[in-house]
């Protein structure tokens, strides 16, 4: 898989159309269609831009994902709220998701 390919994986991981990635690049729509049929490209700017809207840019470049890209919006959402809460609210937090583990081994 190329390049072209993954950036094409990355948009549909997503749930974006050529438009919206465009426009996350700041390119035109005809850009991104020629990425992703592998005709040119993207520089270092574009795939900064990407970057903001979740593209695993790792993934795009290497074809090794970077662990953090695999997450699901709510998985990283739960890994956000857990690094900004107190030590209190982690320890919290562990609590419950320990005790819902047993419940489910039980």
């Amino acid at each position: 898989m190329g390049i072209h390919e993954r950036l094409k994986d990355e948009r549909s991981r997503l749930g974006l159309k050529q438009a919206e990635m465009a426009e996350a690049g700041g390119v035109q729509v005809q850009a991104v269609s020629l990425y992703e049929s592998g005709k040119r490209y993207p520089d270092a700017q574009y795939l900064e831009s990407i970057a903001l809207v979740g593209v695993d840019v790792a993934y795009v470049i290497t074809g090794h994902r970077t662990p953090i890209a695999t997450l699901a919006k709510e998985e990283q959402a739960l890994i956000d709220n857990y690094r900004a809460a107190d030590t209190q609210g982690r320890a919290a937090a562990r609590a419950v998701l320990s005790a819902v583990q047993k419940q489910k081994a039980a």
